[in-house]
């Protein structure tokens, strides 16, 4: 006779109700297995992103954000580009904090590379559900100063887009820092702190060719550039992205040369 036991398999923490839970299991099971594989990678992974502090922190950055713009008495299109800017960096940071800290902290990083075709695919298998969850979080505040602030859709999507583009530095920054530092909070706070310098820096230096090298620049001023320099603008974002793509690639190969 078998021997019987009453443990439980640990189960990983969850603030999505049991019988929500119950219910998308019982209605993915009639998806393709392909796109079943794809839903269940995202479900795990956002698992990971959110913990209950983190759920925590968000829906105070929400409120507080909400109550900014209401007190500020935001009107006009310039006021609301610099708002939704900073609320999407700040989301893009919250979303990436425990992005790597779970394989981090458990040790089963090593093993979750294996399972991968290399350190680029990891990065985005990791990445795009991080932007993924920083764009969705973002839409209520854009919607809601799209509307209030009457931008009209063509505005709006051009602040999306550079809110976006503002925010991805400081997302692969964060993984980045979190490469040499454990702590998810701690790696966010000092990617703000090595990149506040830099954007200070590179506002506020009175030399004509400086302008190429501001990332974080809004349209509004972008656009009062000539051609050249707006294409050279955003070619220097890209090879800023670009680099950090290239920095935590070499981490994790490091590990990859280690563990294969």
């Amino acid at each position: 006779m078998a021997p019987t036991h009453n443990a439980t398999q640990p189960r990983m923490s969850s603030v999505i109700p049991p019988f929500l839970g119950r219910w998308a299991r019982a209605g993915a099971g009639r998806l393709p297995p392909a796109l079943r594989d794809a839903l269940m990678i995202f479900h795990v992974q956002t698992q990971l992103i959110f913990s209950r502090t983190i759920l925590l922190i968000l829906a105070c950055v929400f409120a507080f954000f909400t109550w900014l713009a209401i007190v500020a008495g935001i009107h006009q299109p310039n006021q609301a580009y610099d708002f939704l800017a900073l609320q999407s960096i700040v989301m893009g940071l919250l979303t990436c904090m425990n992005l790597w800290s779970a394989e981090s902290d458990g040790g089963t990083l090593e093993l979750l590379m294996m399972r991968m075709r290399g350190p680029g695919h990891l990065i985005w298998f990791k990445l795009r559900v991080a932007l993924v969850w920083m764009m969705i979080l973002s839409f209520p505040l854009f919607a809601g100063l799209g509307w209030f602030v009457d931008l009209g859709l063509g505005r709006l999507l051009v602040f999306w887009v550079f809110s976006m583009m503002a925010a991805l530095p400081m997302m692969l920054l964060t993984c980045v820092v979190t490469t040499f530092v454990r702590n998810g909070l701690t790696a966010s706070v000092l990617a703000v702190v090595m990149a506040v310098p830099v954007a200070a820096l590179t506002e506020n230096v009175p030399l004509r060719w400086i302008r190429f090298f501001r990332l974080f620049i809004p349209p509004y001023k972008l656009l009062e550039e000539s051609l050249p320099t707006i294409l050279g603008n955003r070619l220097m974002w890209l090879a800023a992205v670009a680099c950090l793509v290239w920095w935590l690639y070499n981490r994790l190969r490091r590990v990859e040369r280690w563990i294969r």
